[in-house]
């Protein structure tokens, strides 16, 4: 366990953020006209908080190096053109790789925001329950980027705006080409009027996968894929296509304690509070975080499945805000079992914000800016 200046310094300003999200989202609860007067609050806070970050991960060195290489060659790069637009507007307004990590954060709160304008109920638990899971998004920058104009389309989506839905989807499409597997997914998912596994059947499933999945058991994919011909853009991961594609190369490997707890919370609570809905809203939201849920234990161990997971597994954050207002709340009766499993989930939210994530962390992966000592990455 570390007892650093940096986690300790890490420790209060992230259960800061945490803290006032879910001020500002009750403030919200009570007055929902005022939204985008606290959601300007709660862009700043998570903006600074995440945005300020420095050395993070390989992503925060490895797009300073893309920064570099767009900002020279312009469009004479591999990166895909949204992307590649967004960089050259910042070096156009002569704005440093900092300024750009900062915009990126702000960009994904902002999208967050305005998703969550057709979800204001559960906001002082799915505000700060959404920047944990958020976190991620550190080391997977291009593809969090994507993820931020995934979640405005589906904002146009709820609303019927389908013509604004499918321009926000391409710019999504533009900012990282694999995104469109999980734009399509999430399509098909909006259009289903019923949940798709009960309880059982999903554990079931979950259990399955989480006793016998082997990720060597990929290795055909691996195969299949150093045979195709690619473009450029991806023949890295056409020549290492066995270590990503049988998990050698992720570091999270199996699930944790805290993932398998919610998981299961949210196959069997969350299908106790939404099984009688017939909101189209909430139930494909049920089932994107139903699906991530199911299939993390597989899915977990393979690097590039586990990215296309992660953004149906995160839909958790709505799923376990909306058990938690309803089961604390007292908004539904609910037996016995189920307000101590939620109080098991709760905790174990507190003891990672307030103990797992600042001290049990290496200090090199939470430090800000004020720790880079005038360096750009954290290696040069």
């Amino acid at each position: 366990m570390y007892f650093q200046e940096p986690n300790l310094i890490f420790f209060l300003l992230y259960n800061f953020m945490l803290v006032s999200l879910s001020i500002i989202g009750q403030q919200i609860n009570l007055h929902k006209k005022h939204y985008w007067a606290y959601m300007s609050i709660a862009i700043l806070i998570f903006s600074l908080t995440e945005g300020l970050r420095w050395g993070r991960g390989t992503d925060f060195n490895n797009y300073y190096l893309a920064y570099q290489e767009i900002s020279k060659y312009k469009f004479n790069t591999d990166f895909e053109p949204f992307f590649t637009f967004l960089v050259l507007a910042c070096n156009y307004l002569s704005l440093d790789y900092q300024s750009f990590v900062f915009l990126l954060s702000f960009i994904l709160i902002l999208s967050a925001t305005i998703f969550l304008q057709n979800h204001k109920d559960y906001l002082i638990y799915s505000l700060p329950l959404l920047a944990f899971y958020l976190f991620l998004a550190e080391n997977l920058m291009r593809w969090f980027l994507a993820f931020s104009f995934i979640l405005i389309s589906l904002y146009y989506l709820e609303r019927k705006k389908y013509l604004l839905y499918i321009v926000v989807s391409i710019l999504a499409f533009l900012t990282h080409y694999a995104s469109i597997i999980p734009i399509i997914f999430i399509f098909i998912i909006f259009h289903i009027k019923k949940i798709i596994f009960p309880p059982l059947v999903a554990l079931s499933i979950f259990c399955i996968l989480l006793l016998t999945f082997k990720p060597n058991s990929m290795a055909f994919i691996a195969e299949l894929i150093q045979q195709i011909q690619i473009a450029n853009r991806f023949s890295g991961y056409q020549q290492d296509a066995e270590s990503w594609f049988t998990g050698e190369n992720l570091d999270m490997g199996r699930l944790s304690l805290s993932y398998i707890l919610n998981c299961i919370y949210t196959i069997v609570v969350g299908y106790k509070v939404f099984h009688h809905t017939t909101k189209r809203n909430e139930i494909y939201i049920y089932n994107l975080a139903l699906i991530g849920s199911i299939l993390a234990p597989a899915l977990n161990q393979i690097e590039l499945f586990m990215r296309i997971n992660f953004l149906f597994y995160i839909f958790q954050f709505y799923i376990i805000a909306h058990c938690f207002y309803h089961v604390l709340n007292k908004k539904k009766k609910i037996s016995w079992p189920y307000k101590l499993f939620t109080w098991i989930v709760l905790l174990n939210f507190i003891k990672m914000t307030v103990i797992s994530m600042p001290f049990k962390e290496s200090p090199d992966s939470l430090l800000f800016i004020w720790d880079s000592n005038g360096k750009s990455m954290i290696n040069n």
